[in-house]
């Protein structure tokens, strides 16, 4: 079985997760999401090529550069979407 497909996804999905448990700077966790997984899918890839496990086998440090990457990504999709603005804490 792809377990090293599998975990690519995991760490991409729990990165999403960790994310739209921070303060969220806009309504989209959907893009976040698509972001996060489609960038650990890549990272993943990238891994496999630097010898870190591969599509079958899980190796940890391969989930842990996916879930950085897709943390990352996340991080400039929230740099590049515009600010919501906040409430006003004074009134």
């Amino acid at each position: 079985m792809m377990t090293g497909l599998l975990s690519w996804l995991v760490s991409g999905l729990l990165a999403a997760v960790v994310a739209s448990r921070i303060r969220r700077r806009s309504k989209d966790w959907r893009i976040e999401g698509v972001v996060a997984v489609m960038a650990a899918l890549v990272a993943g890839l990238a891994a496999t090529a630097m010898d870190f496990g591969g599509l079958e086998v899980l190796d940890f440090r391969a989930v842990m550069f996916s879930f950085l990457v897709a943390a990352a990504a996340i991080a400039g999709v929230r740099l590049g979407l515009p600010r919501r603005p906040m409430r006003d804490s004074t009134r």
